[in-house]
């Protein structure tokens, strides 16, 4: 189908590419406004990592955990080496731009996948309407999607995961080798780039894989007499076709090939980090690795009602493969915060393809109607409209000051010597302590400071922070036995009141978020 063809008779704006070349434009200054400037907390420890290994090579050694003898596994290993690389040269500038250059990237990559999925899922007629139903799902998506586009290993997972998907599809279709290497070379980026989740890179492969052999069943039933072809793929369902029957033998071959590429990374950590990572206490207390509650589900439960409304009621057909898909990012997203993200950007592909099956049940006069003068003013004020009311640029600092405190650490420097104090910080405070050159008693990093991920350290201190961040299981004798100089904590905790009635201990500096109490012989 030729994507490049006119959307109308006469006119510039009423061009395909034209609206490209717009829509284009808007999403880059969308992905500015809703990009945040102020990092998170891992972003520091990311740098700081990276600057180690380019100065000292892979050294396995940690230089700032007082509490224990870490090992760095180098979990985050590419993007260290290139956060520290921007940073050296420009800045934290460097790093914030490329940060809005990888979003407008995955923006862009969104607005051709959707694209695609429409070519596929509509007839000649309906291919008018795509520029502006593309990009209302663009802008839905990068708006709910904004929260991970930052300074972290997955914005740039996410892109690739994108990609895979794509180039699975591509592989099955045409059997070229050039998507086969591709979807490796992807999971060699992912083992470097993101550890802990580079076991999805391969669970990716299963949705598609099993629409292949779900067809295939379905032909053998049907070659034995069996009719559920009719129910199958006549009526609701589109299978596999004969290509991707074919070609899923070369998927196979594909797979092993791209597990094995875990093999080129320093610490081959990606084989067991997910398991250390998921057996341990991070993910009761971390709030990303949490099941979801009725409030976080809005959009995950918005985007099925949609989809069962669009495909039980107006019965559109639904590739099978998009659909698996569809169904096993909504199951990962029901289990944990951090892959609803998945579910949206990857799984409601399903839903994009059931939404522009739909439109064949809009009259083809008011199509043309309303996509030459109604929805190019509306999608053009929808986005400055939603852009400006996410605009994070209002206030522009690098610095979240409820996580990040240059003020605070001076006056640690100023006061004491930081390399013999042996001081109770919050983990969310440790990454840019550590940033800083301070030692820390545990940091964002915080499935290292546990047994299951390190069985040889001799306490695990992740569990420590937590029994007296929460005044639990003897947290008292966790004090004792660590003999903390001082802490320095978030306001407005359980333990701040606990600190503020206990003699030994007393205020020393404080601001609007956070606070340090010090042992009263050591001030």
């Amino acid at each position: 189908m030729d994507t490049a063809r006119s959307v109308g008779k006469t006119g510039i704006f009423q061009k395909k590419n034209t609206w490209r070349i717009i829509f284009g434009i808007l999403l880059l200054l969308l992905t500015i406004l809703v990009v945040s400037p102020a990092f998170q907390n891992d972003t520091y420890y990311i740098i700081k990592l990276g600057e180690q290994f380019l100065d000292s090579g892979l050294d396995r050694s940690d230089h700032w955990a007082w509490s224990a003898q870490l090992i760095n596994t180098y979990p985050h290993f590419l993007l260290n080496i290139i956060f520290a690389l921007l940073y050296r040269a420009f800045g934290f500038t460097g790093v914030y731009v490329f940060v809005v250059a990888a979003g407008y990237a995955f923006a862009l990559s969104l607005y051709h996948m959707t694209e695609k999925i429409y070519d596929k899922a509509v007839d000649e007629k309906n291919t008018s309407l795509y520029p502006f139903v593309g990009i209302i799902v663009c802008v839905i998506v990068i708006i709910t999607f904004q929260w991970f586009i930052i300074a972290r290993p997955q914005l740039l997972t996410f892109l690739l995961w994108l990609w895979e998907a794509w180039f699975i599809m591509c592989f099955l279709h045409t059997g070229k080798n050039r998507y086969g290497a591709a979807i490796m070379i992807i999971a060699w980026l992912c083992a470097l780039i993101h550890a802990t989740a580079w076991y999805f890179t391969f669970v990716l492969f299963i949705p598609f894989m099993a629409a292949v052999y779900i067809t295939r069943f379905v032909k053998f039933l049907s070659s034995r007499g069996i009719n559920v072809d009719r129910f199958l793929q006549g009526e609701r369902f589109i299978l596999s076709g004969e290509a991707e029957c074919k070609n899923v033998k070369k998927l196979w071959i594909v797979l092993p090939l791209s597990y094995a590429t875990g093999l080129l990374t320093p610490t081959r950590l990606c084989y067991t980090s997910i398991i250390k990572a998921s057996s341990g206490n991070t993910v009761i207390y971390i709030t990303e690795h949490k099941p979801l509650v009725l409030y976080d589900l809005k959009w995950v439960l918005a985007g099925v009602l949609l989809f069962m409304v669009l495909f039980i009621f107006f019965r559109v057909k639904c590739r099978l493969d998009l659909l698996f898909l569809f169904g096993g990012t909504f199951l990962m997203a029901l289990s944990s915060n951090r892959h609803v993200a998945l579910f949206v950007f990857l799984g409601w592909s399903a839903l994009y393809y059931v939404l522009f099956g739909a439109l064949k049940y809009i009259p083809l006069n008011f199509r043309e109607s309303i996509q030459k003068t109604v929805i190019p003013y509306l999608a053009v004020l929808a986005l400055a409209v939603l852009g400006l009311a996410n605009n994070n640029l209002h206030d522009f600092s690098y610095y979240n000051p409820a996580f990040v405190s240059d003020e605070a650490i001076d006056f640690l420097k100023e006061n004491y010597d930081v390399q013999e104090l042996r001081l109770y910080n919050d983990y969310t405070y440790g990454a840019y302590m550590l940033f800083r050159d301070m030692p820390v008693f545990i940091d964002s990093r915080v499935n290292e400071y546990t047994k299951e991920f390190d069985p040889s350290l001799e306490r695990d201190v992740f569990n420590d922070y937590m029994s007296v961040m929460k005044l639990k299981n003897n947290w008292q004798d966790v004090i004792a036995y660590y003999d903390f100089d001082g802490f320095y904590i978030q306001k407005g905790k359980e333990l701040e009141n606990a600190l503020s009635v206990d003699p030994d201990y007393e205020p020393v500096w404080e601001n609007d978020w956070m606070i340090i109490f010090m042992k009263a012989d050591n001030t």
